[in-house]
């Protein structure tokens, strides 16, 4: 399980520095988005997959990720709280 999370967290790591340099590719927001959901980081998560569909609102992978969350993370001021069968 660290191992994995290690996995994970590189790569997080990896779409975070790719974002920096290329802010318009909708796609690597939405892989940051999984990596970051992966982790359990919610906020992450929501800010991510809102850039993404921002970006491209037609993506059909981000439109997933974003259902997925549900509205009490994606509007949530405190994504902790936000209903357990969305975690």
């Amino acid at each position: 399980m660290v191992h994995t999370a290690s996995v994970f967290w590189r790569a997080a790591e990896f779409f975070e520095r790719f974002v920096a340099t290329y802010p318009n590719a909708a796609m690597a927001w939405v892989n940051l988005a999984v990596r970051y959901r992966r982790l359990k980081q919610r906020e992450k998560t929501a800010q991510a997959i809102k850039k993404a569909m921002s970006l491209d609102p037609f993506n059909h992978t981000a439109q997933h990720h974003y259902d997925m969350l549900g509205p009490e993370t994606l509007h949530s001021s405190n994504p902790t709280e936000a209903s357990a069968e969305n975690r």
